[in-house]
């Protein structure tokens, strides 16, 4: 049994205002997605929520914090068709996963050391940047959950 990720983009004008849910153009041609980090990748997960993060390895940008008390309604309905099968619900600003420190050295199973950045991989960034298409980073985020 797999584990998959629903993740959806948020963004506000500022922040005194509400979010709503946009979509860009992530993903690829063959698999086109409207989220960024849309596709089944456990570094991702782990990354993101300490989901499937065997043994520890790969750091954990911001623990879950749970489905967001602000989050757009239509976001907020999706999570609750999900009821009991959904699991670690998050959110991250585009400010914080810009702000990490992708540099981090982390050993594979045989002690190897490489940095984060090529654990997570050409696409992550790519859809990272494409993010700033959307606003000003503070004023746009991910909101995610995860099943089995």
């Amino acid at each position: 049994m797999g584990c998959y990720i629903h993740i959806h983009m948020e963004t506000r004008l500022s922040e005194k205002e509400s979010w709503s849910e946009t979509s860009g153009n992530f993903g690829s041609e063959k698999w086109p997605a409207t989220a960024p980090f849309d596709d089944r990748n456990y570094i991702t997960f782990a990354f993101l929520a300490d989901v499937r993060n065997y043994d520890d390895w790969i750091p954990c940008v911001i623990p879950p914090r749970g489905f967001p008390k602000d989050a757009c309604e239509g976001v907020r309905m999706q999570f609750e068709e999900w009821s009991g099968d959904a699991h670690t619900p998050s959110w991250l600003t585009l400010e914080e996963l810009m702000s990490y420190d992708y540099g981090v050295f982390i050993k594979d199973d045989e002690g190897k050391p490489s940095p984060l950045s090529e654990w997570l991989g050409e696409k992550f960034f790519k859809e990272m940047h494409q993010m700033l298409d959307h606003g000003d980073p503070n004023n746009v985020r991910i909101v995610f959950w995860f099943d089995n």
